[in-house]
Formats: structure tokens, sequence, C-alpha cells
């Protein structure tokens, strides 16, 4: 809600520079208004606009021009009526049907993978003392944050006289955080299966296309993958 607004950062561009939406593809347009990379774990209501709207340039530019460039704002302004200046009813609707999907995917692809580990979470955490902290979080760097894998690796040894007890105790904690998400991640059809089922209303009145479900599926699975591999690297 407002806290997503407030952490997405305004565009840099004012609407004088915004680029030609007729003159670019949706990829180059991205570009060069420096849309934010996506964040697999980010409230939907801090979505950058060009992630709903990725073929809808023209659209896209015109919100963008009325400094409209989140979902959550341009929803402020649905509440109040005032969204009716700068995108018609019918559009509305549809940027809310692809930002219904878009959530059910992001929710989907975050099972089994918590939020990645930092620091002072481990410095609060008490199973991990003084005498061990360091070494702990060096494995989780090189691990790129992730806690199951801190916690298997854990478990074998890498850290040594880590005792079991204090790695169950680490383990709960860690849950707790949302930092550990013991459940088992979804595989791409799964997630695919759970889009398309939520899709069917949309498609059914006509809001979006089945066609275009799947290619934007595979679209935001691949940055949502992409984007973890970068937290990792």
């Amino acid at each position: 809600g407002q806290e997503a607004l407030r952490e997405v950062p305004l565009l840099a561009l004012p609407a004088n520079e915004l680029p030609d939406p007729l003159a670019c593809t949706p990829l180059e347009y991205r570009e060069r208004i420096r849309i934010p990379r996506l964040d697999p774990r980010c409230d939907v209501d801090g979505l950058h606009l060009g992630y709903l709207l990725e073929q809808e340039l023209e659209l896209l530019g015109g919100l963008l021009a009325g400094k409209i460039e989140t979902l959550g704002r341009l929803r402020l302004l649905a509440r109040s009526g005032d969204s009716r200046a700068y995108i018609a009813e019918r559009d509305l609707e549809r940027v809310e049907a692809w930002a219904q999907l878009t959530q059910v995917l992001l929710e989907a692809w975050r099972i089994g993978r918590g939020r990645p580990l930092e620091r002072d979470a481990l410095e609060r955490c008490g199973a991990v003392t003084d005498v061990f902290l360091e070494r702990v979080w060096e494995l989780a760097v090189r691990l790129g944050g992730d806690a199951k894998a801190l916690l298997a690796a854990l478990e074998i040894g890498e850290v040594k006289r880590f005792h079991s007890r204090k790695i169950e105790e680490l383990a709960r904690f860690l849950e707790l955080e949302r930092y550990l998400d013991p459940s088992e991640v979804l595989p791409e059809e799964a997630v695919y299966d759970r889009v398309l089922k939520a899709a069917a209303p949309a498609v059914g009145a006509g809001l979006i296309e089945a066609s275009e479900v799947r290619r934007r599926f595979e679209w935001l699975w691949m940055l949502c993958n992409a984007e973890a591999l970068l937290m990792k690297s």
C-alpha cells in the first residue's frame, strides 16, 4: 500500500523527454524510461506500470506524463475518480486484470523462497553467537543469502562446532522472520496453471486475450528468476 509507494522512486524523466511510443519497441521504451527492475517480492501496488502496460505504450506514455508511474498511484487516483483524466474505464479494468494475474504469479513464485538473508538477522538471532557470526555470515554471503542453502551447509559441518541444536534454533528464527519458507518451490507449469485459472474471468470479459496470458507469464517469470539470480551474485 502506502509503504510500497514510498519505496518506489519516481522517474527522473520530465514529460517532454519521454520517448515517442510510436518510434520504439516495448523493450526500447522500457529501457529509455529507465523502468526499475522487477522485484518479485514487491507489493503489487509498487509495480511500475510498464509491467502492466507492456504493449500499450501510448497509454503508458500518457500516464507517465501525468506522473502516474506505479499501480498504487493509479489506484489512488481511481478511487477519487481523478484517473478519468488519464485513462478510460475499460483500460483501467484491463490494467487491474493484468495486476491481478501478476500478483498471482508473484505470490506463487515466492512460495518456497524466503527473502534474502541479512546480516542484522543473524545478529538478532540468539542461535548465532559472536564466536560464529563472521563465519556464518561469510557462508551466507557465498550462498547468496539463501537461508535454505545456509541451513543445509551448516548441517554438513561447513562451520565447525556449530551444533545441531543451534541449527534448529536458527531455522525456527529464520522461518519466523520469513527468511526461510520450508515449502517446496512451485515448478513453472504449476504457477502458470494458477495464473491461467485466475485469468479466466478477464479473458471471458474480453479484457485480455487468452494467447497473451502465456506470453506475458513467460516474460514475467523470466524477470523474476533473473532478479533472483542477481540477488545471489
